[in-house]
């Protein structure tokens, strides 16, 4: 009623507005990006802000983040290891990509060192009916000819290895050694430096008499390498030298202190 008692009416247009109230579920691999932000870590975010309506809102995200998988591997071993299907025969790093059970994208890294084992032949000669020594085996041949011993050795970084020994026997003590090869070792024994001298050579290496590598070059830079064996223990030592045509040459060389 007016006042003045009139009867009257009032119209009201009312448009009521909502806040927005978005939900999210999102799984990712590392790393998602909502709202201009990074998340790193599984969780429930919000996000309040005002909406086209200028009414206050909340948008929530419930967040899963998987990871890439990153093992990393260290093995050492002799001749070759098989990683991951694959065989590996030469030390060094090796990696693998695959997606993992979380779908991710993963790496393994394997830092392998691969040890050899060897199968190595010696050439040596021996007199008949006297004692000739060969690491901790002592052979006394009964009679002139050509022998051969197999011995079984572990290396330095217990790679089980085989030598086979072939041995001329001469009849006694004024026969010239058996002639291997157009190649020199010396001076045997040696003290300090010894001297390596042949054509082609391709690869040295020597052993001690248990077999133990103690010296190995691939590249020779010349005709005649000097080794220094001055802080080699006292013994007898076995030069192995691979030739450029492939032939193997073995030299028995002995070191003294004297």
């Amino acid at each position: 009623m007016t006042p003045a008692g009139c009867d009257s009416t009032v119209t009201l247009h009312l448009t009521v507005n909502h806040g927005t109230n978005n939900v999210e579920n999102e799984t990712v691999c590392e790393e998602f990006t909502w709202h201009d932000m990074t998340y790193t870590t599984s969780g429930t975010y919000t996000f309040a802000y005002n909406n086209e309506n200028d009414c206050p809102s909340v948008d929530t995200l419930h967040l899963t983040v998987n990871y890439g998988t990153h093992n990393v591997v260290n093995e050492t071993v002799c001749e070759s290891f098989t990683w991951h299907d694959m065989t590996y025969t030469t030390s060094g790093t090796y990696t693998f990509a695959y997606n993992n059970e979380n779908d991710c994208p993963s790496v393994d890294t394997l830092y392998l060192t691969v040890n050899p084992s060897y199968n190595i032949t010696i050439y040596d000669t021996a007199i008949r009916e006297h004692e000739f020594t060969f690491g901790e085996f002592v052979i006394t041949p009964p009679d002139s000819g050509t022998y051969t011993y197999d011995f079984t050795f572990t290396t330095v970084d217990g790679c089980d290895s085989i030598m086979h020994l072939i041995l001329y026997v001469q009849y006694n003590d004024g026969l010239e050694p058996h002639t291997l090869s157009n190649v020199e070792v010396y001076p045997n024994p040696a003290q300090s430096l010894l001297y390596i001298k042949g054509e082609e050579m391709s690869q040295i290496m020597i052993y001690n008499a248990d077999g133990q590598l103690v010296y190995s070059t691939n590249e020779p830079a010349n005709e005649l390498l000097s080794v220094d064996v001055s802080r080699y223990a006292a013994g007898q030592y076995f030069v192995k030298i691979i030739l450029g045509n492939k032939q193997m040459v073995t030299k028995k060389v002995i070191v003294n202190r004297k």
